[in-house]
């Protein structure tokens, strides 16, 4: 087969790949939490200097959660700054990453093996799996962390250019990688094994980024390591987390190589749930593939061996050795197969390249379709639930997405579906009570949000709406003691500042007010409520101190 012939094969194929995730989510709105990581962000929306990329969480407005991504949120703000709210302009954005991310991969697979066909590199540009981290807006934190490492390791592979530079490269691929998601220092191996005779001073290199970057987190979160927000099995032992660990690998390898029935959100299926019997073989599956990267470096030194000792390590993370906020995410596959892609490449002879072809196109037109799930928040919810109908997660996600299509009873019927998946799921009467609030049902709302915070009482956003409950009914005072709660839990709300400050007015505390507003400012320099409040809280005070006329 003619070089050429195999190359533009490969270049069309790919380009088609990475295009049929956008198929089915190329809509103006946004999906998922996409409007509260972008339309309702300060720093994104660009309400806040560019300094402040690098000094907030990446959920600061909501409640920082631990995760320091300064390169995700950089990426997002200019993304709003050339797009506004218009989500199909990101969406291009991550399909010009991932393409990014692909293209290098099919460079390092014809660089260790010239002429075949980068069968890896495709199935990573089509696979359905991966629309979890393309077609979704928010998601694209593992395509940001995973195009500079990718571009390093082919950059060191060149074996071009002086120490000097490789060094600065490894340095800079760390920060931005690393930067972008804090599972990408899984990584970090691969550039350096890319740097073969060079390996000691670029492994420096990259050292000196990640400690870098550990310095910028501690001056956010007054600590270097990560803390997982939410994890779901932090309370069980080790061997009960290694258990379903090792049925999120488990999960993992049917996604892979059964991709026909994919949920965005696996929180609510039945073998995640804590009270699951944790089974004893699937903690040896989490505890085989912790120990295979030793084995596999034991066993064999060359590049191959050493190649799939990393891959093993970039999936890690799905052990739950430390417990993660999800169980298990299509997401978390982007990483280790993009380690894995180089090393399946095939001879090409015209019998693999139909089955080939006829594998590709099959993933396109898979990842067409579940692409959809993030077409739209309601689109997203419906996905999980058709796959785990009694989701109460999915269900609060749908009555908020009716909610904000100004469908209250649609919403309401939303919200019940999921307390009577679980009665126990507070954020579904958080949102139940703020419908009821909105529709003027003050006491029933405010016995909703008691009803939500007795039974999560760390949740700031439901104290900020009980607050704003007691100011609507003519209780500052109660309305002072929520927003202080809220404040607890959540230093970083703004809303809650805000609503702080009009309680301490309606209290005749005007300069404890004032103070509040400038917090709420501070946080979010485009909250017009605020600064409105403030104005007028200044201008009375002013007028005050006018003397009379005589």
């Amino acid at each position: 087969m003619p070089k050429l012939g195999c190359r533009a094969w490969v270049l069309i194929g790919c380009l088609t790949a990475c295009l049929a995730h956008g198929f089915g989510s190329a809509t103006r709105t946004f999906s998922y939490d996409d409007i509260e990581a972008i339309v309702e962000n300060p720093v994104v929306r660009g309400d806040l200097p560019w300094s402040s990329v690098f000094d907030r969480d990446y959920w600061q407005h909501r409640g920082a959660v631990g995760h320091y991504r300064p390169t995700a949120t950089a990426s997002l703000r200019a993304d709003y700054a050339l797009w506004g709210p218009d989500a199909r302009g990101f969406r291009w954005t991550n399909l010009g990453l991932h393409a990014g991310v692909v293209a290098l991969l099919v460079a390092l697979s014809w660089r260790s093996a010239p002429g075949r066909i980068p069968l890896g590199a495709l199935l990573v540009a089509a696979h359905p799996a991966l629309a979890d981290s393309v077609a979704w807006i928010s998601g694209r934190t593992s395509l940001v962390s995973a195009l500079p490492l990718v571009a390093a390791t082919w950059f060191l592979v060149q074996q071009r250019g002086s120490l000097t530079l490789a060094m600065g490269v490894a340095f800079s691929a760390t920060l931005l990688g690393v930067g972008g998601k804090e599972d990408a220092v899984l990584l970090l191996p691969l550039v350096v094994l890319a740097a073969r005779d060079r390996a000691l001073p670029v492994g420096l290199a990259a050292a000196a980024g990640l400690a870098l970057l550990l310095l910028a987190r501690f001056q956010v979160y007054g600590q270097v390591l990560p803390e997982a927000a939410g994890a779901p099995y932090a309370d069980l032992s080790v061997l009960e987390r290694l258990a379903f660990g090792g049925r999120a690998l488990g999960e993992a390898a049917r996604t892979l190589f059964w991709p026909f029935s994919i949920a965005p959100s696996y929180r609510g299926a039945p073998c995640f749930q804590p009270g699951t019997p944790p089974g004893g073989a699937w903690a040896l599956v989490a505890l085989a593939v912790l120990a295979a990267p030793g084995a596999l470096l034991l066993h064999r030194r060359d590049t191959f061996h050493l190649v799939l000792g990393t891959a093993a390590l970039a999936l890690f993370p799905m052990t739950q050795l430390v417990p993660l906020g999800e169980p298990f995410a299509p997401r978390y596959l982007y990483l280790p197969l993009v380690v894995l892609a180089p090393l399946v490449a095939l001879r090409p002879t015209r019998l693999r390249l139909l089955a080939s072809t006829v594998l590709v196109l099959g993933c396109c037109v898979l990842s067409s379709v579940t692409g959809r799930a993030y077409a739209t928040r309601a689109a997203h919810a419906k996905a999980v639930l058709a796959v785990v109908p009694n989701d109460p997660l999915a269900w609060t996600s749908l009555g908020v997405a009716h909610a904000e299509a100004d469908d209250p009873q649609a919403a309401r019927e939303a919200f019940e579906r999921a307390l009577a998946a679980d009665a126990q799921h507070a954020r579904a009467w958080s949102n139940l009570a703020a419908l009821e609030l909105e529709a003027g049902e003050f006491e029933r709302g405010i016995a909703t949000l008691e009803r939500s915070l007795e039974l999560f009482p760390g949740n700031g956003i439901a104290w900020t709406n009980l607050g704003a409950a007691h100011l609507r009914a003519g209780d500052p005072a109660g309305a002072l003691e929520a927003y202080e709660r809220a404040l607890a839990a959540l230093p970083g709300l703004s809303a809650a500042w805000r609503g702080r400050g009009a309680a301490l007015e309606a209290l005749e505390r005007p300069d404890e007010a004032l103070e509040s507003l400038a917090r709420a400012l501070a946080l979010d320099p485009g909250d017009e409520l605020a600064a409105r409040r403030r104005n007028r809280i200044q201008a009375r005070l002013s007028a005050d101190q006018v003397p009379p006329f005589r």
